[in-house]
């Protein structure tokens, strides 16, 4: 057995926790019902939009769809400190970065490709001569972003390198300062995002920023060791997490109502930095910490990753090929048979990917140290 598989069998048998699995599969499915919704959401709350006039009744579905899944990007960020941060042989950064190279790094990199040539592909099957055009494709990817979810994992690996640094910083300080740190740093680094913007989807200091929700996540999940699992706590926190949502989900209905376009707002009311989505969030992943469920969802959950990858660039060419078809209809009782179709196709492409590349893996030995 080589290296590296050593360490996956060991990563796969260390820590594995039924209720944070269960979570990062909801995750997922919540990050394409955000995508899958916000087809239906910009033409009712952009300033441009399409002049045709939705029920009040379909413009507040709509928009229960896109704030009750903005949970997932912080709670997929908690998940990674849960896990990262209590593993301490991830200080040693030649383990860590090795490791991390071949389970985000390489994917990433073949997606950039992916998602480069697809768009290139569109931009030159419109007209064969606009090769400037592509260059916008190029600044894209220097920004971190070659196609529009990618934005994630280009700040995660912003966040991946600062790993090994954190968890040395944790080792010389008590749990109860590290506990106070990495609150105050969520609440500032949450409010430097929420009112600033950056440039740069990898830039050190946006992944400095989101690297509040890695240390909470972190200290969620030992505060729900130490205090024990509590099924009817958990169910609270978690409904109190929607209900905040929902508040949410109210307050943009009657911006909407008003005329007031999300172009217009001051800030972004369902950003992963909002203070109230930020605290649904915690309350959500919370309570999940606190869950005691009794399965194996780890098949499912060691494909979410991929599943991210692979679910815009199978929504953006079910889209296209609607709108040419006429397919495309502004029903929202759509909305989930679009999220249920792009989750288990892109679970499917996950799939076709991992067996591809373990026997590429398997015939080509790269450097394990």
């Amino acid at each position: 057995m080589t290296d590296r598989q050593t360490d996956r069998q060991t990563d796969r048998q260390t820590d594995r926790q039924t209720n944070y699995d269960l979570l990062r599969i909801i995750c997922a499915i919540a990050i394409i019902t955000i995508h899958v919704s916000a087809t239906y959401k910009t033409p009712i709350t952009s300033a441009d939009n399409d002049g045709q006039v939705y029920s009040n009744a379909y413009i507040m579905i709509v928009i229960l769809y896109n704030t009750l899944s903005r949970f997932a990007v912080p709670c997929f960020l908690m998940l990674s400190g849960a896990f990262l941060l209590t593993n301490e042989k991830n200080s040693n950064y030649k383990y860590f970065y090795r490791k991390s190279f071949f389970k985000i790094g390489i994917p990433v990199i073949i997606f950039t490709v992916l998602y480069i040539a697809y768009e290139i592909f569109l931009k030159l099957w419109h007209n064969i001569d606009d090769w400037k055009s592509c260059i916008s494709i190029i600044k894209s990817l220097i920004v971190g972003r070659p196609f529009y979810h990618m934005w994630y994992v280009y700040m995660l690996i912003g966040i991946y390198l600062l790993i090994p640094v954190l968890i040395i910083f944790k080792g010389t300080v008590t749990e109860k300062t590290f506990s106070k740190i990495a609150w105050l740093f969520l609440l500032f680094g949450n409010l430097s995002i929420w009112t600033g913007t950056y440039l740069l989807q990898w830039d050190i200091g946006r992944s400095f920023c989101y690297l509040g929700y890695v240390m909470v996540g972190y200290e969620l999940r030992r505060l729900s060791e130490q205090t024990g699992k509590n099924n009817s706590k958990g169910c609270f926190f978690i409904v109190i997490g929607i209900l905040l949502e929902i508040v949410v989900a109210y307050v943009q209905y009657r911006h909407t109502m008003a005329g007031i376009s999300e172009d217009a707002e001051k800030y972004s009311l369902i950003g992963p930095a909002n203070p109230v989505i930020t605290l649904a969030s915690i309350f959500i992943f919370a309570g999940f910490s606190f869950m005691h469920i009794n399965g194996n969802f780890y098949k499912l959950s060691s494909y979410t990753f991929l599943i991210y990858l692979f679910h815009a660039g199978i929504l953006d060419l079910i889209e296209k090929i609607s709108v040419h078809t006429g397919f495309g209809h502004p029903y929202c009782r759509l909305i989930p048979i679009l999220i249920i179709f792009v989750f288990f196709t892109s679970y499917l492409g996950a799939i076709i990917y991992n067996c591809i590349w373990n026997k590429i893996d398997n015939h080509i030995k790269l450097p394990r140290n």
